[in-house]
């Protein structure tokens, strides 16, 4: 019965947080999708980049969820972006990227 309570409590916390998670998960394919577009650049340059790039593509980036979104790359093949948000379940996340060639 406990684990029950458990699986139900972890179900509605999720759901909370899943148009966070949907949202770094489209930013995360349109990363991948950047890469197989121009494989010599790797990795945009901005999140301005980006975002026109996911447009193009017709699936746009809605960034609206965060309250601050950084964009950070140190090199042709390392990148990471920075999520903050003032929702309790989903402060903070990074997502980080590296090539080796």
């Amino acid at each position: 019965m406990l684990s029950l309570l458990a699986a139900v409590v972890v179900g509605a916390l999720s759901s909370c947080a899943s148009r966070a998670d949907l949202a770094v998960n489209r930013v995360d394919s349109a990363v991948q999708a950047y890469g197989n577009a121009y494989p010599r650049t790797r990795y945009p340059r901005t999140l301005k980049e980006l975002r026109a790039f996911a447009a193009a593509r017709r699936k746009p980036l809605d960034l609206s969820l965060f309250s601050k979104v950084t964009l950070e790359r140190k090199s042709s093949t390392s990148m990471s972006i920075t999520f903050e948000s003032h929702e309790p379940l989903f402060a903070y996340r990074v997502l980080a990227y590296s090539a080796l060639y």
